[in-house]
């Protein structure tokens, strides 16, 4: 039975920050200053729109029909809901989530320039929100155990240890809470081409595929509820934008990345017509993670959650 005191919490906590001890050592293998410089060029970004049903929006969509569906798992609705996305660098989901479901958001990421953007994201569209300029890591005390749902985009696989970063997101997490990874399936054609268009992109990222993310997710003490590819296509995720080459060359990456941005519109817009493609080991942009942490208790509803074997 978990111990609900505060001193029980006390404890929990502390145990916490000496498991974060051991994981500092887990180094991004872009670096603070690749991310200050990336966020930097790229700028503030537009919001995500109010509808998401055209085909334009079409990955966004299912990215945010799978949110909610993770959040569901957390038994908790609205504003009950506490939500942090770890490496929310100018983050357009948070205040779309605060939006469309009133989701109590907050936010941290490592790099300054990251975490501004993201404030001012919410800021901008007059969403309450906090947003930490900490390392995952080692967060402020008040983070520890402290959220429903956790979320994370493209960031486990920065790390060289995959279980060390799944293991830091965990501590954000209540007993019972949830948790959403999404990696780019670097091991499929996004990975091949990202590696042609901009090999110091791909060499940021370890290459990972559904099984190790699921065990990087159980070594963590978490009990997966499923892990697999995510969309038949998006090549809209391939970045060329670091690349150095000569202007020509420059050139022609980036008009490669347009025509497959276009062959994923012309599948997106196959799927809007006739239903969604499957995903596949190696097309899908994607691989997605649900897991929960266990609660110490017997309650029912718990039960109810379809964790693997």
């Amino acid at each position: 039975m978990l111990d609900n005191t505060e001193a029980g919490r006390d404890i929990e906590a502390d145990s916490l920050k000496e498991s974060a001890g051991r994981l500092i050592g887990n180094d991004d293998k872009a670096g603070k200053k690749y991310w200050d410089k990336t966020w930097h060029r790229r700028g503030l970004l537009y919001p995500w729109p109010a509808n998401l049903g055209t085909v334009r929006n079409y990955a966004r969509r299912r990215l945010f029909t799978e949110l909610i569906r993770a959040v569901s798992f957390a038994k908790r609705d609205g504003c009950d809901v506490r939500l942090i996305e770890v490496g929310c660098a100018g983050s357009r989901l948070l205040p779309a989530l605060a939006r469309a479901k009133g989701i109590s958001v907050t936010g941290i990421d490592y790099s300054l320039v990251g975490a501004e953007q993201a404030r001012a994201m919410l800021d901008r569209e007059g969403i309450r929100g906090e947003i930490f300029h900490a390392d995952m890591f080692n967060p402020p005390d008040e983070l520890i155990g402290g959220f429903d749902v956790v979320v994370s985009l493209g960031l486990v696989e920065h790390f060289q240890i995959t279980s060390g970063a799944v293991e830091a997101l965990a501590r954000f997490l209540k007993p019972g809470g949830v948790i959403f990874t999404q990696i780019p399936n670097m091991k499929g054609t996004v990975g091949w081409f990202q590696r042609r268009l901009c090999l110091k992109v791909f060499d940021t990222h370890i290459s990972i595929g559904p099984a190790e993310l699921r065990l990087a997710h159980k070594h963590a003490g978490l009990s997966v509820i499923e892990c697999g590819y995510f969309l038949s296509t998006n090549f809209g995720v391939l970045n060329a934008a670091g690349t150095e080459d000569k202007r020509v060359v420059r050139a022609a990456k980036l008009s490669l990345r347009g025509i497959l941005m276009m062959i994923s519109f012309a599948v997106w817009m196959m799927e809007h017509l006739l239903g969604e493609f499957p995903a596949t080991q190696h097309f899908s942009p994607y691989i997605n993670c649900i897991a929960v942490r266990p609660k110490l208790t017997s309650n029912s509803a718990e039960k109810d959650i379809p964790v693997e074997s």
